[in-house]
C-alpha cells in the first residue's frame, strides 16, 4: 500500500510541470488569436438615430427612401445601419465598400436573409427559396443557356422584335416610357429566350402580371413580405396565374418534344439536370422563368429610361452623337424625323394612354427614332 501512494505521488510529480505548460500554451494561444482579431476587425458600422422601436420609419415616411439614404450617408459616411422595426439594414454606398457584399463569402455576407422578401414574387424551390448550393447549381443552368454562341443566334430576332414594336408607333403621342420598355423588353426576353409558345401569350396577360409581380415590390414588403395589403393581394394573384399560363407551357413542350426541343432557354431549363442527377420540376421551371423575367425586365427598363428621357430633354447634346455612331449605316435618310430636319419625333414622358396610330409613313419614322435611340 506504502508502495503503491509513493508510485502515484511520484506520477502526479512528474506530470503537474506538464499539464502547467500545456495550459499555459493555450492561454497564449487564446490571447494571441484575441489580439489578432481586435486588431483586425473594424468595429461595427454607426448606427442611425431614430424613433424607440420605430427606427427611421417616421423618416421613410416623411422624406421617402432615396432622401433618407443620402441624408444618412452624408452624416455617417459609406457604410452605416439603420433599423426597420425588428431589422438593423446595413447600407454600403458607393463601389469602394460595395465591393465587400459581392465577394464577400456566403458564410459572412448571407444573401438569404436579407432576400427573403422575393420568395412570394418568385415562387418555391427556387432563388432564395433553396440553400445556396441548389441556387449556384440554377445559376448554372441558365448559364449553359446564355452562352455567347446561343446569344449571337437571338441578335435577329431582338431586331424584329424592336422594330416590330415601334412600327407601331404613331409620329407623335405621348407614352410613359418605363412601362413601354418593359412591355417591349418582355417581348424580346420571351420570344428569344422561351420560344413561340411563351411569345404567343406575351401581348397583354403575362405582361400585365409581371407588372402586378413588380407593384407587390414595396418597402413593407422588405418587413413583412406576406402582409394582406392591396399590392401583396394582387401580387399572389399575379403569380398564381402566372404558375398556370407557364406550367401550361412546359407541360406541352414536354408532351409535344419527348425527345427534346427547340434550341431555347425554356428547353434547356426543362433539360438541366442537377450534379446528382435529378432533373428541374415542373415548379422549378416555371419559378427560374419568372424570375429570369421580372430580373431581365427591372434591369433593362430601369437602365434604358433614364438615357431616353435625358435625351428628349437636350436633344441637341444627344443629336450629334446618334448621328456619329448611328447615321452612316441608315441610307441616304439618315436621321430625319416628320419634317425631315434630323429631329426625331416629339416624344413626352408620363402618362399612360397608349401613342395614336398614325398614317403609313409613321411606321419608318418610328423604326429610325428606334434606331437612333
Amino acid at each position: 500500500w506504502s508502495a503503491n501512494m509513493e508510485l502515484t505521488r511520484v506520477l502526479w510529480l512528474a506530470s503537474f510541470p506538464i499539464f502547467v505548460t500545456i495550459v499555459l500554451i493555450e492561454m497564449a494561444r487564446r490571447r494571441a488569436t484575441f489580439s489578432l482579431t481586435t486588431k483586425q476587425s473594424p468595429p461595427p458600422p454607426p448606427m442611425a438615430t431614430g424613433a424607440p422601436l420605430l427606427g427611421i420609419l417616421l423618416a421613410l415616411h416623411t422624406k421617402g427612401p432615396l432622401q433618407v439614404i443620402r441624408d444618412t450617408h452624408a452624416e455617417m459616411g459609406s457604410v452605416f445601419t439603420v433599423r426597420l422595426l425588428h431589422r438593423k439594414v446595413t447600407f454600403l454606398v458607393g463601389p469602394d465598400v460595395s465591393s465587400h457584399f459581392f465577394q464577400g463569402l456566403d458564410s459572412e455576407i448571407s444573401q438569404d436573409q436579407v432576400s427573403q422578401f422575393t420568395i412570394p414574387t418568385f415562387g418555391p424551390g427556387v432563388a432564395f427559396d433553396v440553400d445556396f448550393a441548389t441556387r449556384r447549381e440554377q445559376f448554372r443552368f441558365f448559364g449553359d443557356a446564355m452562352k455567347p454562341a446561343k446569344l449571337r443566334t437571338y441578335a435577329r430576332l431582338m431586331v424584329q422584335e424592336v422594330e416590330d414594336f415601334f412600327a407601331k408607333w404613331g409620329p407623335t403621342g405621348t407614352v410613359d416610357l418605363k412601362q413601354e420598355l418593359e412591355h417591349l423588353v418582355t417581348l424580346v426576353a420571351s420570344r428569344c429566350l422561351f420560344g413561340e409558345e411563351v411569345r404567343a401569350k406575351m401581348l397583354a396577360e403575362v405582361a400585365t402580371h409581371l407588372r402586378e409581380l413588380n407593384d407587390g415590390m414595396r418597402l413593407v414588403t422588405i418587413l413583412f413580405p406576406h402582409l394582406q395589403i392591396p399590392a401583396h393581394r394582387r401580387r399572389d394573384t399575379a403569380r398564381a396565374r402566372l404558375d398556370e399560363i407557364f406550367s401550361g407551357i412546359v407541360s406541352s413542350r414536354k408532351t409535344s418534344y419527348p425527345d427534346g426541343g427547340p434550341n431555347d432557354m425554356l428547353q434547356c431549363l426543362i433539360d438541366s439536370r442537377y450534379k446528382d442527377g435529378r432533373a428541374t420540376t415542373k415548379t422549378e421551371v416555371v419559378g427560374m422563368l419568372v424570375s429570369a423575367l421580372f430580373a431581365g425586365q427591372q434591369t433593362s427598363s430601369s437602365t434604358g429610361t433614364p438615357p431616353r428621357a435625358r435625351q428628349r430633354k437636350s436633344p441637341a447634346r444627344c443629336r450629334p452623337r446618334a448621328r456619329a455612331n448611328h447615321g452612316a449605316a441608315r441610307g441616304p435618310r439618315g436621321l430625319r424625323g416628320p419634317a425631315g430636319d434630323g429631329n426625331p419625333p416629339p416624344l413626352h414622358q408620363g402618362g399612360s394612354a397608349a401613342p395614336p396610330a398614325g398614317d403609313d409613313a409613321a411606321a419608318p419614322r418610328a423604326a429610325e427614332l428606334h434606331r437612333a435611340n
